[in-house]
């Protein structure tokens, strides 16, 4: 049964003939307004607790959060204390092709002899026999060409023999 399925009976048997209400009328309203005026204000009330209840927990977090930073930045700060500087960079060395062994200018087509040859694969055999295994062959196919792409071709071939034969 509903709220107003009770007031309307009893606005009917309180009030006179001529639609005015009885006292018993209006002290019953006045009741009923006092009452509901008590809930309003106690739901007020509720909702106000709830409210600071809500700040009270936003407020709680906030100083778990800091807490919380503070914490991680004194252990960052410990950590650096406690680790060493790394070395300095080292410029990187160049990857690229390896030049020529020492030497000055090629001769003359007509010129290149046999001691000259031989002088090229003997430095490019000083020069890169020390490589590591890892990149001894990856040099040497570099080495070779550069040798045939700076060299004619038959000179190149002639040196690139001799190398291999004293490598």
């Amino acid at each position: 049964m509903r709220h107003s399925d009770e007031i309307i009976p009893a606005f009917r048997s309180a009030s006179h003939r001529d639609g005015s209400l009885t006292k018993e009328a209006v002290v019953w309203l006045e009741g009923q307004a006092d009452l509901a005026e008590r809930a309003v204000m106690a739901e007020s009330r509720i909702l106000r607790a709830r409210r600071e209840l809500a700040n009270e927990r936003v407020r709680t977090l906030q100083a778990e959060s800091r807490y919380h930073l503070e914490e991680v930045r004194s252990q960052q700060q410990l950590l650096e204390a406690l680790t060493p500087a790394p070395p300095p960079l080292q410029p990187a060395r160049a990857l690229s092709t390896p030049a020529l062994p020492e030497k000055t200018d090629p001769p003359a087509l007509e010129q290149y002899s046999d001691e000259w040859i031989e002088r090229m694969a003997r430095q490019a055999v000083r020069r890169f026999g020390s490589t590591p295994n890892n990149q001894a062959e990856q040099t040497w196919a570099d080495w070779k060409q550069e040798l045939l792409r700076t060299l004619p071709r038959y000179v190149a071939v002639e040196v690139i023999q001799r190398a291999e034969e004293l490598r």
